[in-house]
């Protein structure tokens, strides 16, 4: 594909993006088989001119794509996005669904917190959903999922 288009007008202009849309249900490596690894996906995203380059360590989620690739288009118009763009703003102090925030992973199941763990502690042996950091997570994921579903059902995804 990239042989046989790479000459084109189009081509040269284009970021493609390559994401898992699932994790393999292979797992081989003792990183994998537990939380986060058996939730890590491979990503990539590369232009034609060598613009992009490096790694980005950080946690990201699909939902952080379309904010991400407005930003490379250069997009200047308001939007309406749970993710963020990569690129151009800064890690939020807290996650969602499973969420993520500073050092700390945080299971919810659209309720209530169901587990908390330090993200050093892979096999979830210490539980630290009662402490305060887990209740302001907390509060930020159900704020998430009540946007997030009163937008749903509005059908309301745009910036007024």
């Amino acid at each position: 594909f990239f042989a046989r288009y790479a000459g084109e007008e189009w081509f040269r202009r284009t970021v493609f993006v390559f994401v898992a849309d699932h994790v393999s249900s292979e797992k081989f490596a003792d990183a994998t088989r537990v939380f986060p690894g058996d939730h890590h996906i491979i990503g990539l995203l590369y232009t034609p001119d060598g613009a992009l380059r490096g790694r980005y360590d950080e946690a990201v989620s699909q939902i952080d794509l379309m904010p991400t690739l407005l930003g490379l288009m250069g997009n200047r118009e308001p939007y309406f996005a749970f993710g963020r763009d990569l690129f151009g703003e800064q890690t939020p102090e807290g996650g969602f669904a499973l969420a993520y925030g500073g050092d700390r992973l945080l299971f919810f199941d659209e309720r209530r917190t169901t587990g908390s763990y330090r993200t050093d502690d892979l096999r979830r042996e210490h539980d630290l959903r009662n402490d305060p950091e887990a209740a302001a997570l907390e509060r930020r994921v159900k704020a998430f999922v009540q946007q997030y579903y009163r937008h749903l059902e509005q059908k309301d995804f745009t910036v007024e």
